[in-house]
């Protein structure tokens, strides 16, 4: 069974990227008529190429134009190894930094160096090119990275080219699938006989045929009707696999690229997430506060303004915890590596990884707000688990909190196992809730009690619904039941007729409230048949006897029969 990965290329404009990839696959990248017609590439293309011992490449070759950075960027994600091309008449340029700025803050750290054109430089030239751009590559902290001569015009070196990208392609690391799928679209068409088409690099998970699935933002419905893996027919795609899907009545409009191909309800698109943002050394200038950017995640973008958590502005070469607030949701998981472009002109300047996908609006300059990041985002998942339970005075379900946080099934089961053990957190029903936020309800609810019981000392404590209600709005009733559970069972407080009150159930009433009790007990003993009413009774007792009578009625020695009228219960 053959071994998927995909390779980009990278390289400023015109240092020969398409023509090596024609040089080593056959295939020509360029399919736009503009493309021909300039000799540049616009849009990203695609083919594979098969290296042998069982290991297949997807190629994904990028425009080199700085007009086309963003469309590189769409390329960009997903990689497994970059093919950087450096002309060797020209060597670094201005898109060759650019670009390998964005493949470190995206993580990709596996590659080679192809320098194209070497038929067009004399022999003394090609060694001081090459030295020249393994020093660049040193500085850059890509020193590791093989340097291989190569002609696309002659083919000389081809074969070195293809021996270096067997060896930089071993002993890659195997991809998980246990989790659910997640297909950044960078590219959309309609197949006549198929409809609509979608393609991009799986980042997780599996997508069968028959699947359905959504696409976000908009958590649009779409039914997979036939998949290709690496341009041949296939059942399924796996994590890293180039994949092309049709889908079944969708239009070609609902997917643009930037979308997402999704499992149903394990995503959720957001337009605020907490990150760990680190400025580029040679951005030129500092971050600022709010500062207007371009978001880069997979093969979306989109606006936003950035709020720095610990500082007013971030200085190249440094980093910090800030909150990135877009103008449209995106779509995005814990630990996603992104890109910040300034607005105007646009250039790469920053980059970063994701903490919280989908965050609440934060303010600037709050200490526990540092604290709680810096534990999402090196903490265990013990910890992480309960500092996201933590934040909710409910209990949270299951499947939630494997979204938010990327947990799988079993990943899942043992932290939650570990956080019950340890007593930190309880199992509600299909939900979750941290101890301390339990404790803290549970104080709340003896307050309310002993309140009540203040104010109305006739009250047998609060019904039911009267303490729920107070308690949250929206309570569960498994929660609430816990919570009454949890206190009766320590004894500090009692239950009777489904009323709730603070200590023993004992109603030891005061000597003056006790004696207006009597009276009216006898009032209404006396009355028989015709007992007085409220308002008679207020008169002729001198006192207000509504809660003498409410209290009588709740031991069960009155019967309220209208809401001015008691009977002495016989």
């Amino acid at each position: 069974m053959s071994q998927f990965a995909i390779l980009g290329t990278a390289g400023h404009i015109d240092h020969g990227k398409t023509s090596l990839v024609k040089l080593l696959t056959g295939a020509d990248t360029d399919r736009l008529k503009e493309e021909k017609a300039r000799g540049i590439s616009i849009e990203l293309g695609f083919t594979h190429l098969e290296l042998g011992d069982d290991l297949s490449l997807g190629i994904v070759d990028v425009p080199g134009h700085e007009r086309f950075i963003k469309n590189m960027l769409a390329g960009a994600c997903g990689m497994d190894a970059v093919m950087l091309v450096i002309a060797a008449d020209e060597g670094v340029m201005p898109q060759t930094r650019e670009h390998l700025d964005i493949l470190h803050l995206l993580g990709v750290k596996r590659g080679l160096v192809a320098l194209t054109k070497t038929d067009m430089v004399e022999e003394e030239w090609l060694e001081l090119i090459t030295e020249s751009v393994q020093e660049y590559l040193e500085e850059r902290g890509y020193g590791h990275f093989p340097l291989v001569p190569v002609s696309s015009k002659t083919g000389e070196g081809k074969d070195n080219l293809l021996n270096a990208l067997r060896e930089v392609m071993q002993d890659l690391p195997t991809r998980s699938v246990a989790k659910n799928a997640r297909l950044p679209i960078d590219r959309s068409f309609v197949v006549e006989g198929f409809g609509t088409v979608v393609t991009g690099t799986l980042w997780q998970g599996e997508i069968r045929v028959g699947d359905q699935l959504l696409i976000e933002p908009g958590a649009s419905e779409a039914r997979v009707r036939n998949v290709e893996v690496h341009g041949e027919q296939a059942e399924v795609a796996s994590t890293g696999q180039r994949t092309a899907v049709a889908l079944a009545r969708t239009d070609k409009n609902e997917v643009p690229r930037g979308s997402w191909l999704v499992t149903p309800n394990a995503f959720e698109s957001a337009s605020m997430i907490d990150v760990r943002l680190r400025v580029l050394a040679d951005a030129g200038k500092a971050l600022a506060q709010r500062q207007r950017v371009r978001f880069h995640l997979g093969a979306s973008e989109a606006l936003g303004r950035v709020t720095l958590f610990q500082t007013d502005s971030l200085e190249p070469g440094s980093d910090g915890l800030a909150q990135i607030r877009l103008e449209s949701p995106v779509l995005c998981a814990r630990h996603d590596r992104f890109v910040i472009r300034s607005y105007s002109p646009a250039r790469t300047i920053a980059g970063g990884t994701i903490i919280v996908p989908k965050a609440p609006k934060r303010k600037p300059h709050d200490a526990s707000v540092v604290v709680q990041l810096e534990r999402e985002e090196s903490g265990t998942p013990e910890e992480r688990v309960l500092a996201y339970l933590s934040e909710s005075p409910k209990e949270i379900a299951a499947k939630k909190i494997m979204t938010e946080l990327n947990l799988n099934p079993s990943e899942f089961d043992g932290v939650m196992q570990s956080l019950q053990e340890s007593g930190s957190a309880v199992a509600l029903g299909d939900g979750w809730l941290s101890m301390s936020q339990g404790e803290q309800l549970s104080q709340e609810a003896l307050n309310l009690m002993l309140e009540n019981q203040k104010q109305f000392p006739l009250r047998w404590g609060m019904s039911r619904g009267e303490l729920k209600s107070r308690l949250m709005k929206g309570m569960s009733p498994t929660l609430f039941d816990w919570v009454v559970g949890r206190l009766l069972e320590s004894g500090e407080i009692s239950e009777r007729a489904d009323h709730f009150r603070a200590g023993a159930s004992e109603h030891e009433l005061s000597p003056h409230l006790q004696a207006q009790v009597e009276q009216v007990r006898k009032a209404l003993t006396e009355g028989g048949n015709t007992p007085p009413t409220v308002k008679e009774l207020t008169n002729s007792l001198g006192f207000s006897v509504l809660e003498p009578l409410e209290y009588l009625t709740f031991l069960g020695e009155a019967v309220k029969v209208t809401p001015d009228l008691f009977w002495a219960q016989s």
